[in-house]
């Protein structure tokens, strides 16, 4: 079940990507406040701004504070909220990934510089929204569960997002 409803999310945010790449003209007024926050985290991570351990911090927190809430309000939304977030960060994705492409940044260039922490992070993210809508208990009891099932996914997900990824982006001359 769970399995089956974290493939539900993946497919969300699958169908955020086409979207958000598909109306990227319509939706970068309305999507360009996240958009510029990930672009100066990752700048700040790229060029040093910030000491790389915050950066990780500041990673890896937002992301539990994401997985906490779809675990917490999937339940009482009937898995509205993490089918938001899933769609929603789908969004993100394709409309950064079209403006890019507009912009001359070949699709496998953005694809490279997502794929070491997106791996790990995506699923995580999917793994929480699925977790939410079945672990049995009220909230807090959903949250001790669940919680340490994806965080370790999320630090790895995070240490990747702020020692690899910049990295790459360098080999490939970003």
């Amino acid at each position: 079940m769970r399995f089956r409803l974290a493939l539900l999310f993946a497919g969300l945010f699958a169908a955020g990507v086409a979207a958000g790449a598909a109306f990227e003209k319509a939706l970068i007024h309305h999507l360009m406040p996240a958009i510029r926050f990930g672009l100066g985290v990752g700048e700040k991570m790229a060029s040093g701004g910030a000491s790389d351990f915050l950066m990780f911090l500041l990673v890896f927190a937002k992301n539990l504070s994401v997985a906490a809430l779809c675990i917490c309000l999937a339940k009482p939304t009937r898995g509205i909220v993490p089918a938001w977030v899933c769609l929603a960060n789908g969004l993100v994705v394709g409309t950064l990934g079209a403006l890019l492409a507009a912009r001359g940044v070949p699709p496998w260039q953005y694809a490279v510089l997502l794929a070491p922490h997106g791996v790990v992070e995506l699923p995580a993210l999917f793994l929480a929204c699925a977790l939410g809508l079945t672990l049995g208990g009220g909230v807090l009891v959903r949250l001790r569960r669940g919680i340490p099932i994806v965080a370790g996914m999320f630090a790895a997900a995070a240490a990747l997002e702020v020692w690899v990824s910049p990295l790459v982006g360098r080999l490939l001359g970003c």
